[in-house]
């Protein structure tokens, strides 16, 4: 079963870098709902191909204007 948007967020807010990405110190925040759609997206790829063993995402770069996958693995 995927996850819901609440728990994605969740997963979100119990990074130690967390208040980073809020905007803590006169930064800018980051559009946190992308990432929480980023979460899903991964949630229902994993839901939809079962066959996946492992999904890396390193590093994913964050900022107001969106994020980025730098680099990913998928291993099946």
């Amino acid at each position: 079963m995927p996850l819901s948007r609440e728990r994605a967020r969740g997963m979100l807010k119990s990074l130690q870098v967390y208040p980073i990405l809020t905007g803590i110190r006169g930064q800018k925040k980051v559009q946190l709902e992308s990432l929480v759609d980023l979460i899903l997206a991964l949630s229902l790829l994993a839901v939809d191909y079962p066959e996946i063993a492992e999904l890396d995402l390193n590093p994913v770069i964050v900022s107001p204007g969106g994020y980025w996958a730098v680099d990913w693995r998928i291993v099946v």
